[in-house]
C-alpha cells in the first residue's frame, strides 16, 4: 500500500519542473547545475516527495531500524510529518514508539 501511494504521490503527481525550480533556489545553482539536478532522479523524487528531506516508510520494524541508523550516525532528533495526522500520530503512538523504546531511542517518559 505505501508503496502504491508513494508511486501516485511522487511519479504520477509529483510537480517535477518545480521541484527543480525549488532546488535551485536554495542551492544557488546555474543552469549547468540544474540539467545535472534534473537528471539525478534519485535527487529530484526526495524533492518531490519531501523538499528534499529524508523519507522514512516501511513497516513498523523497518521505520525503527532507519530510525537506528540515523541515530547511530548522529542524528539526535527528528522532524515528522505523516499523510493523515490523526491515523500517523495514532499509528506512531501505538506501534512505532514502543519498538524505539525497546530499541533504546526513547525513554518511558518520552
Amino acid at each position: 500500500e505505501l508503496k502504491r501511494f508513494l508511486h501516485h504521490y511522487i511519479e504520477e503527481r509529483g510537480d517535477f519542473d518545480t521541484a527543480a525550480k525549488y532546488y535551485g533556489s536554495i542551492a544557488g545553482a546555474d543552469g549547468s547545475t540544474m540539467e545535472a539536478v534534473r537528471r539525478d532522479t534519485d535527487m529530484m523524487k526526495s524533492i518531490v516527495a519531501g523538499a528534499g528531506a529524508k523519507t522514512i516508510a516501511g513497516t513498523p520494524e523497518q521505520v525503527v531500524e532507519q530510525m537506528a541508523e540515523l541515530s547511530e550516525a548522529g542524528v539526535d532528533g527528528l522532524g515528522m510529518a505523516f499523510v493523515d495526522y490523526n491515523e500517523g500520530i495514532a499509528h506512531f503512538r501505538d506501534s512505532i514508539l514502543p519498538l524505539m523504546r525497546d530499541a533504546g531511542l526513547r525513554t518511558e517518559k518520552d
